[in-house]
């Protein structure tokens, strides 16, 4: 089960050799290529990280409303066994469940091993089953509340913690800032493109001969302008008074 390459052109590290900075490196590399929202965000970061460090599994649960938080993303050769052996295909986590439970109550990183109960946690005690030596729920704390809870398994010493512990909170935070810098230039650069779309639109309407043709150009422009496969209006029909 045990795996630890790596990618990258700098090649797989010497046996024993953190790869923490190469790690978070790749991390923002993938980030500044781009990003859709939040979620890709989250994912992209958990999936690299996954991949760089040679983890057995990682997951990203994102809040869902009403206080719970749904599974976002897993990544890893682990996640077909993880996902075989927890009860009820848990995919959803509230301050009551487990030690993803505990983590989001404390505000606090959760750490399990071999040590710790499976009896209250479906999570662990599937991640156990499945081969893993020890695990982490990090709780992502931002403007006051738990933006996101990483999850983390593997048969081997996480990066995460001991000794490294604090490294990784000072990388968090790298992290935390090219997330939000991903995100802000996706949002400025949709912000142009509907600026583009608008000024298209009003462009074609002003070659517009009738009120009608005026109506399909700006339907046109739109759709073509936002990508939408379809696009209609509806005209009033003054006989019989419904929109047609």
């Amino acid at each position: 089960m045990r795996r630890r390459s790596t990618t990258g052109t700098a090649g797989p590290a010497a046996p024993g050799v953190p790869r923490d900075v190469e790690a978070v490196e790749a991390v923002v590399d993938a980030l500044e290529r781009g990003v859709d929202d939040e979620t890709a965000a989250h994912g992209l970061i958990t999936e690299t990280l996954v991949r760089e460090l040679g983890l057995d599994y990682g997951a990203v649960w994102l809040p869902a409303g009403n206080g719970s938080f749904c599974l976002a993303g897993e990544y890893g050769p682990l996640v077909g066994a993880v996902a075989a052996t927890v009860a009820g295909r848990v995919a959803t986590m509230t301050a009551a469940d487990g030690y993803g439970g505990e983590a989001l109550r404390t505000e606090r990183a959760v750490l399990v091993d071999g040590t710790s109960d499976t009896a209250g946690c479906a999570r662990w005690a599937g991640a156990s089953a499945a081969g893993a030596t020890a695990g982490c729920f990090l709780p992502l704390v931002e403007d006051g509340r738990v933006s996101a809870v990483y999850e983390y398994y593997d048969d081997g010493a996480l990066p995460f913690v001991g000794q490294r512990r604090g490294k990784w909170e000072s990388l968090g935070r790298l992290l935390t800032h090219a997330r939000r810098s991903a995100l802000a230039t996706t949002a400025l650069r949709q912000t142009l493109d509907d600026r583009q779309a608008v000024t298209s639109v009003v462009t074609e309407i002003g070659a517009a001969g009738t009120a009608e043709h005026a109506l399909r150009i700006a339907l046109d422009t739109v759709r073509t302008a936002f990508g939408w496969a379809y696009g209609s209006y509806w005209a009033l029909d003054t006989s019989d008074n419904l929109l047609k």
